[in-house]
């Protein structure tokens, strides 16, 4: 599906919210650089809710999300009111930096002047998301032997995989980069072959049902994603960032939307 049809669907959903857009960027496997003939469209925003609304007992929510098809494609769709946003970049939350820093599909004043202050809150608290990915995904779907989840190895592993590298970069380089390929150009010249191999099969839609098959990936990628982990715990520890950052900018520049958008 084409850019401009993806923004036309998120315009429209946030229209039928009544609030103001002030990003709208795609995550999920398109981002990451393993996108399939069927992976679905994850639509991620951020929005302005009108500040009288916020003057009741009863706050406006904070996040509008909803799953649907369009022309056969499966979309899905997340928005964040600012203020939880901001919130969460504060956190160094990963998923935010990534859509905030993405491709943005709707320009707007609001969301220039939010990256450029997103950039100076990354500080090694970046860690804790990525590592939390890796983690996450490694015992749900890996370390657990569900058989239900046997078929989702391939993209399970390239999510772990790409988890670790995105956050070996961001604490090297104190930027968010959320591509596989990019990354493991970058840190380690490609020379991981598995990555390859699991990126094509990815990118093919192709699943290991042979258990042989499966053995030939498993093993080479058990030991990259041990070897990854350490070397993000050595990055975390060597890193120059900042520990926590400062706040101060990204309150005021808060303060002024709620000012802007009052009515």
């Amino acid at each position: 599906m084409k850019k401009n049809k993806l923004k036309e669907i998120a315009l429209k959903f946030l229209s039928e919210k009544q609030v103001k857009p002030v990003y709208i960027s795609i995550s999920g496997a398109h981002l990451y650089g393993f996108p399939s003939a069927n992976s679905d469209f994850d639509i991620r925003c951020c929005h302005i809710q009108p500040t009288n609304d916020f003057f009741h007992l009863h706050k406006p929510e904070q996040t509008f999300e909803k799953s649907f098809k369009v022309d056969g494609e499966e979309i899905d769709i997340v928005s964040h009111e600012i203020e939880k946003a901001i919130g969460l970049a504060v956190k160094n939350n990963s998923n935010i930096l990534e859509n905030l820093f993405a491709e943005n599909l709707f320009p707007t004043i609001e969301q220039e002047e939010f990256s450029r202050i997103a950039k100076g809150l990354i500080s090694k608290q970046v860690y804790h998301p990525y590592h939390g990915m890796a983690e996450f995904n490694y015992k749900k779907f890996i370390s657990s032997k569900n058989p239900h989840y046997r078929n989702t190895y391939i993209k399970k592993y390239l999510y772990i995989l790409r988890s670790y590298l995105a956050g070996i970069y961001a604490l090297i380089y104190g930027e968010i980069e959320p591509n596989i390929e990019k990354l493991h150009e970058i840190l380690y010249k490609n020379k991981f072959e598995n990555i390859k191999t699991l990126i094509k099969l990815k990118v093919k839609d192709e699943y290991l049902s042979d258990d042989t098959a499966l053995m030939e990936i498993e093993k080479p990628t058990e030991e990259l994603i041990a070897k990854l982990k350490s070397e993000m715990e050595i990055a975390f520890t060597e890193s120059k960032l900042q520990e926590n950052p400062d706040t101060k900018e990204i309150e005021e520049f808060l303060y002024k939307i709620r000012l802007k958008n009052l009515k």
